[in-house]
């Protein structure tokens, strides 16, 4: 996943300042970052901390304001929004180290205060600068700023007859939220279980138990948390649902697709696509997990030192613009992939803005598989790296990490073992049809779950909900029914990001055909990588048209990436 919890409407307007107001005209291609930052770069560990001042930040947008009122020239508003973009670039710098440090260790509660306190001040700067940016576009300087200073079509997204989203209603809607995704986070922190009239920390547990007490484990756990994780669920559905009606649409799902992920499609196209992959991805993947593939796999230890070793010479290996992304992440330990205690079971890649430097951060198993992992939230990183985390929707973000997940793998054929190779390759595959199979599978829970009546939707229903789709899906195993009724809970896309998860199976389509050109030419997939990569486009939609690859969603290429899958496990 790219990023946690984020405003994808404050990210754009941050990007659109950064790219206009300081005079990068395209997208950075020789460009030094020490010409963006506004912070020398360092060690992400000496990176300070320090709460943002949202006074400062407020004074900033009124003398902004004042100084349009009073007729000021171009230039002086323009110094003015450079000072309110730094501002903002460090309100966000210090929300993602916030955020990075509390994932470090969910046990520290300095950093689980100050991620609290920045998500409920994030919603305030972004109000905050949509009546800035009001101004500016009712201001006499308005036809001047979007030519000089914002971007074509700033005008009209900020005329006075575009009512703003941000009304009192709406933002104490917004506030309830993060009030009950502070007590997700809250009860995701604890863990504690009570077994045998002791209390235990799960982890503790599992780490002095044998297979029998594992089970006892998570069964505690789940009996435990699915009711209180459950009821925040079921309360922040109905509050979603609440804010769709007030934005004026006529499901969550719409306002997400339009409004939080600008995806290129309809959600009738996204439903229609996954009733693409329950009809050909499906029963292909029910057959496979009847003969048991992951029989043939190999998990063996990876410690960290050896996991980055190979993430390092396949960046070498495909060079130019990976490779450079990979030398700064190592230079400056802008990455967190070890194994340890009391560290949050999330993998995603975010920005420090004012440092014009992303940040990886991988949650491993120590084994074998984390190379996957890694190499995928390297795609992000090397995306973000490489466009200097210009503004994209999701769907084309998980492009550049599914796609990085193949090319990487084929990148290390020379430096692994013919076994320790197919091992991986067959193991990537496994993973990338369960990203099409469970994926599907929970973008249509969530359908079902918030066109749900309010009267009726409960805990229980999503449980029995859960059940039945892991059965119409294929991966329940035929015995655990309280684990696949219950284990949703576990998912946090389905708090933190609802309805983001059809990006995953609709990029791994756009990764699979580029998989496919490397596997019949070598380096014409590593070519199209590139291609990709250096992008003016924000969007999946045009990305695919731009360098000629196939429409995902078509029904022909969930057919392609079925035939693939399976040929190669």
């Amino acid at each position: 996943m790219r990023k946690n919890k984020l405003s994808f409407l404050i990210a754009l307007l941050l990007t659109a300042l950064l790219l206009t107001g300081c005079g990068l005209d395209s997208l950075p291609g020789a460009y030094e970052r020490s010409e963006y930052a506004y912070k020398d770069i360092c060690r992400f560990d000496d990176m300070e901390y320090v709460r943002p001042d949202m006074q400062d930040i407020r004074m900033s947008a009124r003398a902004i304001e004042k100084a349009l009122e009073n007729g000021a020239g171009l230039k002086a508003v323009e110094s003015l929004l450079n000072d309110f973009n730094e501002l903002s670039y460090n309100f966000d710098t210090m929300y993602t180290i916030a955020n990075i440090r509390s994932c470090q260790d969910f046990t520290d509660a300095y950093y689980a205060a100050e991620y609290d306190w920045c998500s409920n001040a994030y919603y305030d700067l972004q109000q905050l600068t949509d009546e800035l940016f009001r101004a500016c576009s009712a201001s006499e300087l308005g036809d001047r700023l979007e030519e000089d200073y914002f971007w074509e079509g700033f005008l009209d997204e900020y005329s006075p007859e575009e009512e703003s989203i941000y009304t009192d209603e709406y933002m104490s809607l917004v506030y309830r939220e993060n009030e009950l995704l502070s007590q997700y986070r809250s009860l995701l922190s604890d863990n504690s279980i009570e077994l045998d009239g002791e209390e235990w920390d799960i982890g503790d547990y599992l780490s002095r138990t044998d297979d029998e007490g594992s089970g006892r484990a998570y069964s505690a756990y789940y009996e435990k948390y699915n009711p209180l994780i459950g009821e925040v669920y079921v309360q922040l559905v109905k509050l979603r649902n609440e804010q769709a009606g007030t934005l004026g649409y006529d499901s969550y799902a719409r306002m997400q697709y339009e409004l939080s992920y600008e995806r290129g499609y309809r959600v009738e196209d996204g439903r229609e696509y996954i009733d693409a992959i329950k009809k050909y991805i499906v029963p292909a993947y029910k057959i496979l997990m009847a003969g048991n593939p992951y029989s043939s796999l190999v998990y063996d230890y990876l410690p960290e030192n050896e996991l980055m070793t190979h993430v390092q010479t396949a960046a070498e290996t495909m060079g130019g613009d990976v490779e450079e992304a990979f030398s700064f992440m190592r230079e400056y330990e802008l990455y967190d992939v070890a194994l340890r205690e009391n560290k949050v079971n999330n993998s995603f890649q975010t920005y420090l803005a004012s440092y014009e430097a992303p940040f990886m951060f991988v949650s491993p198993y120590g084994d074998t598989e984390d190379l996957i992992s890694v190499l995928h939230e390297f795609g992000h990183y090397t995306d973000a790296y490489v466009n200097f985390n210009a503004y994209e929707t999701m769907d084309l973000a998980e492009c550049y990490s599914q796609t990085m997940q193949y090319l990487g793998l084929c990148s290390l054929r020379d430096s692994l073992t013919q076994s320790e190779y197919e091992n991986l390759m067959r193991m990537n595959n496994i993973s990338t049809l369960e990203t099409f199979v469970q994926q599907a599978s929970f973008a249509e829970f969530e359908d079902r779950v918030y066109e749900a009546d309010a009267d009726e939707l409960t805990v229980e229903w999503i449980n029995a909900l859960s059940l039945e789709l892991a059965m119409e899906y294929g991966y329940y195993d035929g015995v655990s029914d309280d684990y696949y009724a219950l284990s949703w809970i576990d998912t946090p896309h389905f708090f933190e990001a609802p309805f983001y998860v059809i990006s995953y199976p609709v990029s791994a389509s756009v990764a699979l055909e580029v998989y496919a050109l490397e596997l019949e030419t070598p380096g014409a997939g590593l070519d199209k990588y590139r291609e990709m990569l250096r992008r003016d486009y924000s969007g999946l939609t045009d990305m695919v048209s731009a360098v000629s690859l196939a429409d995902p969603l078509d029904a022909g290429q969930v057919q392609k990436a079925a035939r693939l899958l399976t040929d190669g496990i």
